[in-house]
């Protein structure tokens, strides 16, 4: 299972398009990786696998969207 943990919001991408994916919502991992391929998750979203490295979405609605590994930046 995947869970939501987070979301880093992308300019242009309403709000409202994060609320279909709750914090704390559980998406088994071929419904994620079918909604990648489909494009149909807002870029931004942070997600989780168990004893799992923390995600974002990144790509465009309607296009081939990856997971990738998310690395926080220090820019203190």
């Amino acid at each position: 299972m995947v869970h939501v943990v987070a979301y880093q919001p992308v300019r242009g991408i309403p709000l409202e398009e994060y609320l279909d994916f709750k914090i704390g919502s559980k998406f088994p991992d071929e419904e994620i990786t079918a909604m990648a391929e489909n494009g149909t998750m807002p870029p931004g979203l942070v997600l989780q696998m168990k004893d799992g490295w923390p995600c974002v979405v990144v790509g465009k609605y309607g296009s081939h969207q990856k997971v990738e590994r998310l690395v926080v930046k220090n820019v203190g």
